[in-house]
């Protein structure tokens, strides 16, 4: 899990990716775990993450969600089988954590679809995004 006294480089990473809406958010609240990969030959950077992580649910509902913001690798270290561990560890603590189960959105050709999918995760609903141009 992600230490700032251990681990160096987390907002650096969403610049990386270029997810500016990741960052604020999970550097926003960082008082919830967030899974890390860290590269320990330079200085513990972080070089991966998933989260931050929490369960969802009232008591209205009979189940809880494991809820996470996103999953990201730098695109230096992208190729090396680092998002699938680390996707599978957040799975982990998410069930761990009284969760009964996960969602999530991606894209058709979004290539971490495959980690989702090597996870256990399946297709349950697909939706359309739709737009319209508005010229004055």
């Amino acid at each position: 899990l992600y230490d700032p006294e251990k681990h160096r480089g987390l907002p650096e990473l969403f610049d990386n990716i270029h997810n500016p809406g990741w960052k604020e958010y999970v550097l926003a609240h960082l008082d919830l775990p967030v899974v890390v990969a860290v590269d320990r030959n330079a200085d513990h950077l972080v070089v991966g993450y998933t989260g931050p992580l929490s369960v969802v649910g009232t008591a209205v509902q009979s189940t809880r969600r494991g809820n996470f913001c996103g999953i990201g690798v730098r695109t230096e270290y992208r190729g090396r089988g680092i998002g699938k561990p680390v996707f599978c560890e957040m799975c982990a603590r998410h069930r761990d954590g009284g969760a009964d189960f996960m969602s999530l959105y991606t894209g058709e050709d979004n290539p971490a679809r495959n980690i989702y999918e090597s996870a256990g995760f399946r297709i349950v609903r697909s939706f359309a995004d739709m737009r319209k141009v508005l010229k004055k």
